[in-house]
């Protein structure tokens, strides 16, 4: 008689907040148009396809914005639109650009399979802290390095690495989650995105203060107490109303 080494399962994934998988690339004002309150994103090869030699001009000069009332005539104004969505406000032209979330070939987001085995390890780990009835060992050691068995001095980037793996062992390649393989999640539409304006807080002499520019070569960072002149990261995300990932 056979055991079966491998046992297949389906889950569905429950947002509690608004999530971002991104990856290096950014959007700029070529690759989505703002009216009003509403951010709409296009799929630019096929508006591309149908420009003249002027409007390819003004389309690099202008972005989208300089072709609008073209598309707009056009089909594409539909065809070639991936998603809209409400934006407080629109993205400052050449300082805030938009941070797409991870999709397919078809524009269609996705939740890889690393980011969900990431969020299972967290989970574990957290019970796993929750069954110890002593915790004052690894407060003491938060935040420091382990290597080879050895405590180095404190790390604070690595704030988290000794509890996961005191928890859940020495390597990810062999510890106890080594068996558990995540596959990519199903795909969703692009319909299904919402944008975030994404705001960096700072505290600084003055106290908490928004990030209003970042350091250049010349000028150090600037800062503010009003959220409206702060700098954004505007993020597609898919939050708790999203069904079906």
């Amino acid at each position: 008689m056979t055991q079966q080494l491998v046992k297949a399962q389906t889950f569905a994934v429950t947002f509690l907040s608004p999530v971002h998988i991104g990856t290096e690339e950014q959007l700029s004002h070529h690759d989505f148009l703002c009216e009003n309150t509403r951010l709409i994103r296009f799929r630019i090869n096929p508006i591309l396809e149908r420009m003249n030699e002027g409007q390819l001009e003004r389309f690099v000069e202008e972005g989208l914005e300089g072709v609008k009332e073209w598309i707009r005539r056009l089909e594409l104004w539909q065809s070639a639109r991936l998603y809209e969505a409400s934006v407080p406000r629109p993205p400052r032209p050449f300082r805030e650009s938009l941070r797409p979330f991870i999709a397919d070939p078809l524009f269609r987001p996705y939740l890889p399979g690393t980011e969900i085995k990431g969020a299972i390890r967290t989970a574990i780990a957290w019970w796993l802290l929750r069954q110890l009835p002593n915790l004052r060992e690894l407060q003491q050691r938060v935040g420091k390095r382990q290597h080879n068995n050895r405590i180095d001095e404190r790390d604070r980037r690595q704030a988290g690495q000794w509890l996961e793996r005191g928890l859940l062992g020495d390597d990810p390649n062999h510890d106890l989650l080594r068996g558990l393989r995540v596959q990519d999640s199903n795909p969703v539409a692009p319909a299904r995105l919402r944008v975030f304006p994404v705001l960096v807080a700072v505290r600084t002499n003055r106290g908490l203060q928004w990030l209003q520019s970042p350091r250049s070569k010349n000028q150090p960072s600037q800062y503010t107490d009003d959220h409206q002149r702060a700098i954004a990261n505007f993020c597609e995300c898919v939050d708790e109303r999203v069904q079906g990932v």
